[in-house]
C-alpha cells in the first residue's frame, strides 16, 4: 500500500488557481490542496493514507490540529520539517510518494524511499491540470525522455536555464 505526504503551501503556490484563492481566501486555498490530495490519490489508486502538511503559525495553532489525520499544521518555521517527519514516520509502513518541488524536502523524503513527485505532476494526476492552461510549460527536449534521478548535463542545463525564464532571473 501507498501513502501520500504533499507539502500544503508549496503546492499552493506553484498551482496558479489555488495561488489565485490564497490572496482571498488561505482556508479556501488549504481545501483546494486537499481536493487535489484526494483526487491524486483516487486517479492514481492504491493510497491507504493521504496528508496534507501546512507550514504553521504557534500563535494559530489549534489544540486539535494534530487530531485531523488528513492535515498537519507545523510550528513556525518548521514546515519542512514536518513534511519529512510525515514521510519518515508513514514510510516504516507504506511506500510513500511525497509532492513537493522543495528541493530540501524531495532530497530528504528520498532518504526514507520516498517517491518524489513534482507539483506539476501532481496536479495534472489530479484532473487539474494546474487550473491556468497558460501557466503550463513544455519540458525542454530531452528531459522528458530519461530517468528523474539520471538526467543527462545538457537536460539539466536545460531544465535550469527554462527554469531562470520561468522566475524570471
Amino acid at each position: 500500500m501507498k501513502a501520500l505526504v504533499v507539502d500544503g503551501y508549496n503546492a499552493a503556490c506553484k498551482i496558479p488557481y489555488v495561488r489565485a484563492l490564497m490572496d482571498k481566501d488561505l482556508k479556501a486555498a488549504r481545501d483546494g490542496v486537499s481536493r487535489l490530495a484526494e483526487d491524486y490519490s483516487r486517479r492514481k489508486g492504491g493510497f491507504a493514507r493521504v496528508m496534507v502538511v501546512f507550514d504553521g503559525r504557534n500563535e494559530y495553532r489549534h489544540p486539535f490540529d494534530h487530531c485531523d489525520r488528513k492535515k498537519r499544521f507545523s510550528r513556525t518555521g518548521e514546515g519542512d520539517a514536518e513534511v519529512i517527519s510525515a514521510v519518515r514516520s508513514l514510510s516504516k509502513k507504506y511506500n510513500v510518494e511525497v509532492v513537493s518541488d522543495d528541493n530540501f524536502v524531495r532530497n530528504n523524503a528520498r532518504a526514507y524511499n520516498a517517491r518524489p513527485v513534482s507539483v506539476r505532476e501532481f496536479a495534472g494526476a489530479s484532473g487539474s491540470g494546474g487550473g491556468d492552461r497558460s501557466a503550463r510549460k513544455t519540458l525542454p527536449s530531452g528531459a522528458a525522455k530519461t530517468q528523474p534521478d539520471k538526467i543527462t548535463t545538457q537536460a539539466a542545463k536545460a531544465i535550469n536555464d527554462e527554469l531562470k525564464r520561468y522566475w524570471n532571473i
